[in-house]
């Protein structure tokens, strides 16, 4: 896409051909980027790249309608996402309210819809800028990275996930309206304009990632250690020892 956002849907394809190709090297991608319409080539390389192994995640939109002629958020190969209003980072609607409404209710911009698999802050969001700097934007392109972090977390800690593995750990894994909010992020939203209940994104107490193990205990050296001798042997594919 150009400095405003825009370009040929050519470009988008041969994007997603790329991920396809790289597949053992690029596991989760971020499509912050939608439009009206359809696309059978999009969709189909979409298909191929999930099947190859990667997990996507698409920005449902910013104009408060139903996401349901988005693409590429409503294919059903991708996580969409929706945008709420977050303030603080945490649940029961403590904190500053904004334009796109209060804290923890649904973006007054965010679409929405059957189609939507996850909901995330996406009002204010911290980022960083050109020169050195940070800044903030607002959007469901700013609500979508959070998931893919959250797929690309998971797929860390469970290297054998696939695509529809994630998807379904992190909606199982997400709030719903009757989770309780227990004041660091574990609750629910209000204000969704439709009866259609989408997990809000979270990855806190709940998750099955593993424990660290334990580090050594430290040795100290405290002079260097003679090699009199060394021995080698075996072959490898005809490279000597």
């Amino acid at each position: 896409l150009d400095s405003n956002g825009i370009g040929f849907m050519s470009d988008l394809i041969e994007g997603i051909d790329y991920v396809t190709q790289h597949a053992k090297e690029i596991e989760v991608v971020n499509l912050s980027f939608g439009g009206d319409g359809s696309s059978e080539a999009l969709h189909t390389a979409i298909i191929k790249s999930v099947s190859a192994g990667v997990t996507y995640a698409a920005a449902a939109g910013n104009v408060g309608k139903d996401a349901s002629t988005v693409i590429p958020a409503s294919f059903p190969e991708v996580i969409a996402v929706s945008a709420i209003v977050d303030t603080d980072g945490k649940c029961g609607s403590k904190s500053t309210s904004t334009t796109f409404g209060n804290d923890d209710t649904f973006a007054s911009f965010s679409n929405y819809g059957s189609v939507i698999d996850m909901a995330a802050p996406g009002v204010l969001i911290k980022t960083t800028t050109i020169g050195d700097s940070y800044t903030s934007f607002t959007g469901t392109s700013a609500s979508t990275p959070h998931v893919s972090g959250a797929a690309a977390l998971y797929k860390s800690e469970h290297p054998s996930a696939t695509p529809s593995n994630i998807i379904n750990a992190l909606r199982s894994l997400g709030s719903l309206p009757a989770t309780a909010c227990d004041g660091k992020g574990h609750g629910y939203f209000t204000g969704d304009r439709d009866n259609t209940v989408e997990p809000l994104l979270y990855i806190g107490s709940g998750s099955s990632s593993p424990s660290p193990s334990p580090s050594p205990s430290p040795s100290t050296c405290t002079a260097n250690l003679p090699i009199s001798g060394v021995t080698a042997n075996g072959n490898d594919a005809g490279y000597p020892p």
